[in-house]
């Protein structure tokens, strides 16, 4: 916790506004998703004074702090788990589904017993799992929760805990981590404020990752992902994250295809999320599935601190990218729409307005330069600009001159 309190300065600089940390529970693995403690901080990261420090640092700078919060499996060392392990009777007995007591039971996927699932329908739990958000909100002070696994809770559960979270902390941020389809994150409105917008991350890496999608069909879905998701939960994207390998890596480390995905990402409406790292080129040795089930560990390498291992030009294009999103409601909450689509050159324009405020974003994923527009301000641009946008290769104009 002392390392985040010194790394404020760079992500103050770099422009972001928030800062979502890992699970800080005690725990085996290092990950720690699989907490033995729900308010408890691993001496390991540091104790609550520091945490308290870190809050009023991470305040003081304009940065709001998101827990990662787990209320969906627990460690089999907790010691609720054991106790009613130990004895059917316990009060913690109905907190998890014991198939066969004591050693069979429901855990994480059916298959990591040391990620024991909780039973989120009992009562007792509910209290449990609720007054421990409440303590990191508002004793702690973060000022909203990331939950893991989300969709593997029924509509009922979320209710209450948003609406009593809610009720103490008004302004709290509430969104979840719900890996579904289009049409069911759909369904996620009436539960969570928001969810992570996993079908986007999807269409950005077949995109700019893998170069599978060209132009129309990342059109395709963008048209019909935001008209469906209008009665949904809020949309919060991303491209990458601590589960999935780096796009960079997807992309063979082009940093151009990075780019492309990063001005897509932030020209696009909604709260969005960047993994750590990936504003200085921080990649990874191998491939996650090559590490078999739980090789998540290349994906998660030690973030480089040391400015001779950092890709400057790109970090210099996320920092004026940041700056020109946080200047332009258009681009964090305007309308999104189709302007322009040639799939023969590969050139996709879209447009993002709010009020008066009209923003082009421009997209050459062809082999050609391609002409941009004449009378519009060049905002910010991934590559060289000379009048025309190089192959792979964008930028956001502003509004026509005349």
């Amino acid at each position: 916790l002392q390392g985040v309190i010194q790394a404020l300065p760079y992500l103050a600089e770099l422009g972001v506004n928030c800062l979502w940390l890992s699970p800080l529970g005690p725990a085996e693995s290092y990950h720690r998703y699989d907490q033995t403690s729900f308010t408890d901080i691993d001496p390991i990261l540091g104790d609550l004074a520091t945490m308290r420090q870190l809050v009023a640092a991470a305040h003081a700078r304009g940065l709001r702090l998101i827990l990662d919060y787990v209320p969906s499996h627990a460690s089999w060392q907790m010691p609720a788990f054991l106790a009613a392990q130990a004895d059917q009777k316990a009060p913690s007995a109905s907190w998890f589904i014991f198939e066969q007591w004591p050693d069979k039971y429901r855990s994480f996927l059916g298959i990591i017993p040391q990620l024991v699932s909780l039973n989120t329908n009992d009562p007792g739990l509910r209290r449990f799992l609720i007054d421990s958000a409440r303590y990191w909100l508002c004793d702690v002070g973060f000022d909203g929760l990331r939950l893991d696994h989300s969709i593997g809770h029924g509509l009922d559960f979320w209710v209450q805990f948003c609406t009593e979270l809610e009720t103490v902390k008004p302004a709290v941020a509430l969104f979840g981590e719900a890996t579904d389809t289009p049409e069911n994150l759909q369904r996620q409105a009436g539960r969570l404020q928001g969810v992570l917008d996993f079908p986007l991350a999807e269409a950005l890496r077949l995109t700019f990752g893998l170069g599978r999608w060209g132009v129309t069909e990342l059109a395709g879905f963008l048209r019909s992902h935001f008209a469906l998701m209008t009665a949904g939960p809020g949309l919060v994207g991303f491209f990458d994250n601590h589960d999935m390998d780096r796009l960079l890596f997807l992309a063979e480390n082009d940093s151009r295809r990075l780019r492309l995905a990063a001005l897509a990402l932030l020209t696009l409406p909604g709260p969005i999320t960047l993994y750590y790292g990936t504003e200085i080129g921080l990649s990874q040795p191998a491939s996650k599935a090559a590490g078999g089930f739980g090789g998540d560990h290349v994906v998660r390498g030690d973030m480089v601190w040391d400015p001779a291992g950092w890709d400057q030009p790109l970090l210099t294009f996320f920092r004026d990218l940041i700056a020109l999103r946080r200047q332009s409601a258009a681009l964090r909450r305007g309308h999104w729409s189709l302007r322009q689509l040639d799939d023969e050159r590969q050139l996709l324009v879209y447009e993002m307005v709010h009020r008066a405020e009209k923003l082009a974003i421009w997209f050459n994923l062809g082999d050609e330069p391609v002409n941009g527009p004449d009378k519009s301000p060049l905002l910010t641009t991934t590559g060289d600009w000379t009048g025309a946008l190089p192959p792979l290769s964008g930028a956001v104009f502003g509004q026509d001159s005349g």
